[in-house]
């Protein structure tokens, strides 16, 4: 199936709600259209949750759907010889946007969504992420969070009444060598979803942040009055758009809660999806991949740190808690719950050499490593103070073991390999 869509003439502007006598019935209307403009995909009939043709839409440059709010579309399906379809959109705003959905955490989020019954939509411009990552039947849609037409034309078509917001970079050194790079991915494209938003009447706005922004912290656990300090371009840029979120909410009502990640690790336990980065930086992934033998052992950088074992600190948090945060934080905004910014983590730390350990005594067998010298900006310990989230959200943690999250990262990593 091909989506044949007209170039828009006038590139970014936003009708006002109720500017076309059609926009009450909120769906997205099928037509031909010729051969104008971009192209996108129709998934495949087997692998849609209802046989109706959801639409996938790929984008390339500034190709976008036309503003008015019928939103036609030019569906054919040639093998099924459909002709004229009808796309339907939802209309009651309560569809979720999941930016960044076909990446790690974005795609646990979507997994929780769904257990939770919600209505995810993904925009993933894959960069880093994977289409196979995106449950079957899930609308997908591929392109930049910083395409303000194409983020608008999702926002209107699926009648989205909440974003989720993971798309981003997350590297901390390549931050340090890229730092523009990250200024725009993180926080340029950041603003224009948000003014996106704005303009769509999207009510509620809950963002990927990490605890990265409070920098090297003079205290623990850290709680989320702890001063933010953060010493690479990497957590200032995420810092930014937390501000960003601030200021839009004071002057525009927008509602959002910010979860400030620790450490994020494991995997799915029904192994349906899990860490997929090409190039690993995470401890967990990287013994994952020793184990493996995709490489040949494990660097620890440091063993002369001032904690019990000489070795970093840190607070795991298995993704699959975290992904039900971020639904336990959507149901305390529509059920009027205050903005929050809020820590994501248990409240306690496990040093690299006890995670190594359990992930010799999950596998049975001892871990290749070497000690080596200590990275620059490592602080010795970083927990979480976690009191707020507990109180604020409807959450228990499900998947509180360090066992549970190395069996379950190694498990994926395993299938990924192949093993």
């Amino acid at each position: 199936m091909v989506i044949q869509v007209p170039k828009r003439s006038r590139p970014g502007v936003v009708p006002e709600a109720g500017a076309h006598s059609n926009q009450r019935n909120g769906a997205c209307h099928a037509r031909k259209l010729g051969r104008a403009g971009g192209q996108g995909r129709i998934i495949p009939a087997s692998s849609r949750l209802d046989g109706r043709g959801i639409p996938e839409l790929s984008w390339a440059g500034r190709k976008s759907l036309p503003h008015a709010a019928s939103r036609r579309l030019f569906c054919q399906d040639k093998q099924q010889g459909l002709g004229e379809a009808k796309v339907e959109s939802v209309n009651t705003k309560d569809t979720v946007l999941v930016t960044g959905g076909a990446g790690y955490i974005g795609s646990h989020v979507v997994l929780a969504l769904l257990d939770a019954g919600r209505r995810p939509v993904v925009l993933d411009d894959l960069s880093t992420g994977r289409r196979s990552m995106v449950p079957a039947g899930v609308p997908f849609v591929e392109g930049s969070v910083g395409d303000a037409g194409l983020v608008a034309d999702t926002l209107g078509c699926h009648g989205i009444g909440t974003v989720m917001h993971f798309a981003g970079s997350i590297v901390v050194p390549e931050s340090v060598e890229r730092p523009l790079d990250y200024y725009r991915n993180n926080t340029v494209n950041s603003h224009a979803l948000i003014v996106a938003c704005l303009k769509a009447g999207v009510e509620r706005f809950i963002f990927s942040s990490t605890a990265a922004v409070y920098g090297m912290p003079d205290r623990l656990p850290i709680d989320e009055e702890t001063a933010t300090a953060p010493i690479n371009p990497y957590g200032a840029s995420k810092l930014m758009t937390e501000w960003m979120l601030r200021d839009a909410a004071a002057a525009h009502g927008l509602r959002y809660v910010a979860l400030r990640y620790f450490n994020v690790a494991g995997a799915d336990p029904q192994g349906r999806s899990g860490q997929i980065s090409k190039v690993a930086t995470h401890l967990i992934k990287i013994a994952a991949q020793t184990v493996t033998g995709q490489r040949s052992e494990i660097a620890v950088f440091g063993d002369n740190y001032p904690t019990a074992d000489g070795t970093c600190v840190r607070d795991y948090i298995h993704v699959s808690d975290l992904a039900t945060a971020h639904v336990a934080a959507l149901a305390h905004l529509e059920t009027g719950g205050a903005n929050q910014i809020l820590n994501c983590g248990y409240g306690k730390g496990c040093s690299v050499r006890e995670v190594l350990a359990m992930v010799e005594a999950v596998t049975g067998k001892p871990l290749p490593m070497r000690i080596a010298a200590r990275r620059p900006g490592d602080p010795p310990a970083l927990v979480a103070g976690v009191e707020r989230i507990r109180a604020t959200l409807d959450w228990t943690p499900r998947f509180d073991d360090l066992e549970t999250i190395v069996s379950t990262a190694l498990a994926w990593e395993r299938r990924l390999a192949g093993q």
